[in-house]
C-alpha cells in the first residue's frame, strides 16, 4: 500500500520509495496534478525575469560515476516475502494469498544471495529488512537460514539492524523467541489501528485484543528496538479515535512509530469497494487536522519527528529506512524487490514463476536502468526534503557545483517567502505548512531531465 502522509505521491515503508522512484518519469509528469493541496495556499511562481536569473546547464562535478550522495560506505539488504493470509483491501504491493510457494521462494532467495553477492561491492551491511507481504508467515528456521546465508557473503555483524515485519495475529511468544534466536533484533508491527471500526474498514484480520497483546509482548522482549505502523484519515475515524491510538502506543513505550494517511490506490480492492459505493472514501478535510494531531501528540511526548511519516524516541531512528532517504546502496532479494547502488537501479519481476525462472537462469533481475546525474539529483531532492535535516546546500554544491546551489535557492525562493520552507544552517527544511505540500514543493525544485 502507498500511504500518503503529506499530499501527493508519498510513501509507505521504504519499499515504496524503490517502486515510486523506478516509475519516476511518470511521477515527475503527474505529481503536480496529484499533489493534495487541500486548503493550503500555494504561492505563485515568480514572474519571468523577476530575478534576472538564467537556469544553468546541469552537470555533476568530478566523475559522474562516483557516488557523491553517499554519507558513508554502508549498505542495506531488503528481502521481499510476498505471502499473506489474506490480501488487505488497501494494499497495492505484490503479494499472493497462498502458502504453496513459500518453500520454493525461500530456496530461490538463498540462491539469489549467492548470485548477487558482489552487487554491494563489499560494503558493510548495516541493516537487513524482511518486508512483504507478511514476512511473519515464514517459518523461523527460514528466517535464520536466510540471515546465515547473508552473513556468509556480506559483512554483517551484531551491530546491524535486522527487522522483520509482523502482524499481531502471527506474533506469539514462541515465534518471537525463535526470530530473536535466529538474529532478528527489531520488529515492525502492522497494527494500523486499535479501533474495531477502523480495522473493519481496512479488512484487517486482527482485533484490538490481539494488537494490545502484541504491544505487551514486544515491550518486554529482548529487542534492540521495535516499531508500530498506524494509519490515519480512515473514513469514520474521529480525532478522538486517532488520539487514543497514539496514546496507547505512547503508554506502551513504543520506541518508534510510523504514521501514514490512507491513500486509495487504483486496482486495489478498496478502490473497487469505494467505486461501487460499498465503502466511503477518505475525506480530505480531515487530513490536516489528523496530521497536525499526530505531530503535536508525539513530539510533546519526546518523539523526534525525523521524517515526514516517522517518529522515534532518542536512539531509535530506523537505520534501514534512513538509508533510503540518504541514498545508501541496497540489495533487494525476492519477487518484485528493487536494488540500487548509487549509479543504477534494477528490479526483480513481480511474479512468482518469473522470479523462479530468473533464479534458474542465474539472472534474478528483470530490468536495469542507469541513473543520469539529473535523475540522481532529483531523487536526492525528493528524499532529503522529507527528513528533518532537509536539503544540505553544501552537499548540493559538492554534487553539481555552485551554479546549481544558486539555482536551487532560486527555485526555493517562493516557498521560503511563503513560509513553506525555512533556511537553517545552509539546509532547506520544510515547515509544518510545507509538509502538507511536500511532494509539490520537491518537484518544483527538480532540474529538467532528458
Amino acid at each position: 500500500m502507498k500511504k500518503n502522509p503529506a499530499g501527493g505521491v508519498t510513501f509507505c515503508h521504504l519499499w515504496v520509495y524503490r517502486k515510486v522512484l523506478l516509475k519516476r518519469h511518470d511521477l515527475f509528469n503527474k505529481i503536480l496534478k496529484t499533489g493534495i493541496c487541500r486548503d493550503v495556499h500555494v504561492p505563485a511562481e515568480p514572474e519571468p525575469g523577476l530575478h534576472n536569473f538564467a537556469e544553468p546547464a546541469f552537470r555533476f562535478y568530478g566523475n559522474s560515476n562516483s557516488l557523491p550522495l553517499m554519507i558513508n560506505p554502508m549498505a542495506g539488504i531488503y528481502i521481499h516475502i510476498p505471502f499473506c493470509h489474506t490480501k488487505c483491501n488497501y494494499c497495492n504491493f505484490f503479494s499472493v494469498v497462498s502458502s504453496k510457494f513459500i518453500a520454493p521462494v525461500y530456496k530461490a532467495i538463498l540462491e539469489e544471495i549467492a548470485i548477487t553477492h558482489e552487487y554491494l561491492n563489499g560494503r558493510q551491511v548495516q541493516s537487513v529488512y524482511f518486508g512483504g507481504g507478511t514476512p511473519s508467515l515464514l517459518p523461523p528456521a527460514y528466517v535464520r537460514n536466510i540471515l546465515d546465508a547473508i552473513a556468509r557473503y556480506h559483512s554483517l555483524d551484531h551491530t546491524s539492524e535486522i527487522t522483520l515485519e509482523a502482524n499481531p495475529d502471527d506474533l506469539t511468544p514462541e515465534n518471537l523467541k525463535a526470530w530473536i534466536d535466529g538474529g532478528i533484533n527489531r520488529i515492525s508491527l502492522g497494527i494500523q489501528s486499535f479501533e474495531p471500526a477502523d480495522l473493519a474498514y481496512l479488512d484487517r484480520r486482527h482485533d484490538r485484543a490481539s494488537a494490545l497483546k502484541s504491544l505487551n509482548l514486544l515491550a518486554h522482549a529482548p529487542l534492540n528496538s521495535w516499531t508500530v505502523d498506524l494509519i490515519f484519515n480512515i473514513p469514520g475515524q474521529s480525532t478522538e479515535m486517532l488520539e487514543k491510538n497514539l496514546q496507547i502506543c505512547i503508554e506502551a513505550g513504543v520506541p518508534h512509530i510510523s504514521c501514514y494517511a490512507l491513500t486509495v490506490e487504483e486496482k486495489t480492492l478498496l478502490h473497487q469497494q469505494i467505486r461501487k459505493k460499498n465503502k466511503p472514501s477518505p475525506q480530505e478535510d480531515a487530513f490536516r487536522e489528523h496530521f497536525s494531531l499526530v505531530i503535536r501528540k508525539l513530539t510533546e511526548h519526546g518523539y523526534l519527528h525525523y521524517e515526514t511519516s516517522n517518529f522515534a524516541l532518542p536512539g531509535h531512528t530506523a537505520v534501514h529506512n534512513s538509508g533510503y532517504w540518504f541514498q545508501q546502496p541496497y540489495l533487494g532479494l525476492g519477487p518484485s524487490a528493487h536494488s540500487y547502488n548509487g549509479v543504477s537501479r534494477r528490479w526483480n519481476p513481480a511474479g512468482i514463476q518469473k522470479y523462479l525462472a530468473g533464479i534458474s537462469a542465474q539472472k534474478p533481475w528483470e530490468e536495469e536502468e542507469l541513473l543520469t546525474p539529473e535523475i540522481r539529483f532529483n531523487e536526492f531532492i525528493m528524499t532529503r526534503i522529507r527528513t528533518n535535516r532537509g536539503i544540505a546546500l553544501d552537499e548540493t554544491e559538492k554534487m553539481a557545483g555552485p551554479e546549481q546551489r544558486i539555482a536551487l535557492l532560486e527555485r526555493a525562493s517562493r516557498w521560503l517567502a511563503s513560509g513553506h520552507l525555512r533556511l537553517e544552517c545552509n539546509h532547506l527544511i520544510l515547515t509544518l505548512e510545507g509538509m502538507y505540500l511536500s511532494d509539490l514543493i520537491s518537484t518544483s525544485l527538480f532540474v529538467e531531465t532528458a
